[in-house]
């Protein structure tokens, strides 16, 4: 028999057995459980997201800075302005580096 049950108080829930009290606390122990799996489920997603739009914007700083570089430079990349200006526009959930890397090694 579960500690809760024997400590619940006949008096606070009158018309149910001790049976019954002791199926609502482990219901509750169990609620509980799936809580706290749930939380721990939501944190590591939390965790997924924040690190996938961390490495975005390393993605899309990277590009400015390639950007800045002048087209002999490009050119020795392998990668051309007009690439460059590409990569930019494409949806931050692309990695725009790692295209502009594709293109690259592509030539």
């Amino acid at each position: 028999m579960n500690t809760l049950c024997t400590q619940q108080p006949s008096a606070l829930y009158p018309n149910t057995s001790d049976s019954e009290r002791c199926v609502q606390s482990d219901a509750k122990g169990f609620l509980t459980r799936i809580t706290s799996s749930a939380v721990v489920k939501a944190l590591v997603n939390t965790k997924q997201h924040l690190m996938i739009r961390y490495k975005q914007h390393v993605s899309r700083r990277a590009i400015q800075q390639i950007d800045k570089l002048d087209d002999h430079m490009l050119k020795d990349m392998g990668i051309t302005r007009y690439d460059v200006k590409w990569a930019s526009r494409l949806p931050l959930s692309e990695d725009a580096a790692a295209k502009l890397e594709i293109i690259a090694r592509r030539r």
